[in-house]
C-alpha cells in the first residue's frame, strides 16, 4: 500500500496543533517528590517554560529546600496536608523561604480628580499622600495610601468604583499622587507545612509578598519565622485562611517573630481563622494600611524579649503606627490587643467584639486619631494591670465594652449604633479558629 507521505505528515502537524490549543487551555503540572532535586530551579523552570493555570504538586514527605521558591501568576503550590507535605528551609541565613513580587511603573502621576464609575477598573494602582509634612518614618515614603482598582485618565484624572472620597480623603488629605501596580496575581498557596532551620541577621519572612493581587493562603503551617511568618506589602486582596503560625527564632526588638505583618499601603486583605502561638506580636498592621479585615483568628502564648514590661504582655494584634487606617479587628480571642506610638499614629480603625484574656486593650498616649472600641469583653484575672480597657486618644469612641460583667464607661458618641449597649455584650467562647483547629479555651 502506498503512503501519501505529505498527507501524513499534515495530518501529524493538525494533530500537534490540536493538542497545543488544547493544551494552552488546560492546566498544566509539575509533581515533585521528596527524591527530586533542585527544587526551587524545576519549579522556576516549569514557570517559565509553560503557560496558563499552572499547579505545583508536592506529594508526601520531608522536602530539604536550599534555595527561595520564586512564584509567578496563576500559579498554585498545594501539597497532601499540613501532616504529610513539609516544606524544609535552610537557606544559610539570608532571603525569603517563598517569593512572590510584582512591579510598579517607576513615576507617579498626581490626582486632582477622580470620577465615579459603576464597574470596577481591571488595572491595579496605588494611591497615596505625598504630603512632604505628613509625619512618616523615613523608611515609611509612600506608605500612608491604598491599593485600588481603577483606570488613570489624562490630565490628572482618576476613574473608580469607590472614590477616595468615600474612603479616605478624610485621612489622606488632598496631596494625592497614584502609580500603576503589575502585580503577581492569583497564587495560590495550600495544604503543606514550612519549617525554617535558619536564624537570619536581616527582616527575612517564610511567605514574602509584595506588589501582588487576588491571592490566598489556606491550610498551611509554619514554623519559626525571622521577620515574619507572612508579610504583605502593596498588595491588594490577599486571603489568609485557617493557617498555624508558631515560634520565632528571637523574640527581641526590630522586628522580631511577627505572625502576619501588613505594611506598606496593603489593603483589601483578610486575616481569618488562624491560629497564632508563640510569637512576639499575632499580627502587626502598620504603615499605610487600610480597609483590611482581621476576624475571627486565635492566639496564645505570646511573649516579648528585651523590654522592661511584662514577658506576657506582649500585643498579639498591635497597630504600629505610620497611619494604618480603616481596618476592622473582630470576633478574635486573645490576650492582648495595643495601639503604639512607636512610629506615630493609628486610626480611624475599628476594634469590635472580641474577647481579651489577659492584660486587655491599651491605647498609647497620643498613637490614635479616631478609632471606635465596641462591645469588647475583656477578662478580669486579677493582678496589676491586667484586664484593663485604656483608650486613650483623639477622637475615641468607646461604647459597650465589658469588663467581665461590668460594663465600662462610654466615652464618645454612642448614641448611633442601633442597639443597647447591654445588647453588645458578648462571651465569645469560640470563634472560626477555635472550631476549624478543635481547640479549648483556657479557663476564664
Amino acid at each position: 500500500m502506498k503512503i501519501n507521505h505529505l498527507y501524513l505528515r499534515r495530518s501529524v502537524l493538525g494533530l500537534i496543533f490540536f493538542f497545543k490549543v488544547i493544551c494552552s487551555n488546560a492546566q498544566k503540572f509539575l509533581d515533585l517528590t521528596p527524591l527530586d532535586k533542585d527544587i526551587s530551579k524545576k519549579i522556576r523552570q516549569f514557570i517559565s517554560y509553560e503557560e496558563g493555570d499552572k499547579i505545583i504538586r508536592f506529594s508526601s514527605g520531608i522536602y530539604e529546600i536550599n534555595e527561595t521558591i520564586k512564584l509567578s501568576s496563576d500559579v498554585m503550590l498545594v501539597g497532601v496536608s499540613v501532616d504529610s507535605t513539609i516544606l524544609q528551609f535552610d537557606l544559610k541565613g539570608k532571603e525569603n523561604c517563598i517569593e512572590i513580587i510584582g512591579k510598579r511603573e517607576n513615576k507617579p502621576n498626581r490626582i486632582i480628580e477622580n470620577e465615579r464609575v459603576i464597574h470596577e477598573g481591571d488595572r491595579y494602582y496605588k494611591i497615596f499622600n505625598a504630603n512632604p509634612n505628613l509625619d512618616l518614618s523615613e523608611w515609611g515614603s509612600e506608605s500612608m495610601g491604598c491599593m485600588v482598582k481603577g483606570k488613570y485618565l489624562k490630565e490628572g484624572v482618576f476613574e473608580w468604583k469607590h472614590g477616595y472620597d468615600d474612603i479616605m480623603k478624610s485621612t489622606l488629605g488632598d496631596s494625592i499622587l497614584c502609580y500603576e501596580i503589575f502585580p503577581v496575581r492569583n497564587v495560590s498557596l495550600r495544604d503543606f507545612t514550612i519549617k525554617r532551620l535558619d536564624e537570619t541577621s536581616g527582616q527575612t519572612s517564610n511567605i514574602f509578598m509584595n506588589y501582588t493581587a487576588d491571592c490566598e493562603i489556606a491550610r498551611v503551617e509554619s514554623y519559626n519565622c525571622n521577620y515574619s511568618h507572612v508579610t504583605l506589602e502593596n498588595s491588594y486582596n490577599v486571603k489568609v485562611e485557617h493557617c498555624l503560625f508558631r515560634e520565632g527564632f528571637s523574640h527581641g526588638n526590630g522586628g522580631k517573630a511577627y505572625g502576619v505583618a501588613l505594611q506598606y499601603g496593603s489593603s483589601w486583605c483578610s486575616i481569618e481563622g488562624c491560629w497564632f502561638d508563640s510569637l512576639r506580636h499575632g499580627v502587626v498592621l502598620q504603615l499605610g494600611v487600610s480597609l483590611n479585615s482581621i476576624v475571627g483568628n486565635y492566639f496564645e502564648n505570646s511573649y516579648w524579649t528585651e523590654v522592661r514590661l511584662p514577658e506576657k504582655s506582649a500585643g498579639d494584634i498591635v497597630f504600629h503606627g505610620n497611619f494604618p487606617f480603616r481596618n476592622q479587628v473582630s470576633y478574635n480571642i486573645c490576650n492582648n490587643i495595643v495601639v503604639d506610638n512607636s512610629h506615630g499614629v493609628n486610626g480611624p480603625n475599628a476594634i469590635v467584639h472580641n474577647r481579651v484574656l489577659l492584660y486587655g486593650i491599651y491605647t498609647n498616649r497620643k498613637s490614635v486619631d479616631s478609632t471606635f472600641y465596641i462591645g469588647c469583653n475583656l477578662i478580669n484575672k486579677g493582678g496589676i494591670f491586667k484586664g484593663r480597657l485604656v483608650t486613650k486618644g483623639k477622637a475615641v469612641r468607646s461604647c459597650g465594652n465589658y469588663i467581665g460583667e461590668r460594663l465600662q464607661k462610654s466615652q464618645g458618641d454612642c448614641k448611633n449604633l442601633g442597639c443597647s449597649l447591654q445588647d453588645l455584650q458578648i462571651t465569645l467562647s469560640s470563634n472560626d479558629a477555635i472550631e476549624y483547629f478543635g481547640l479549648t479555651l483556657p479557663e476564664d
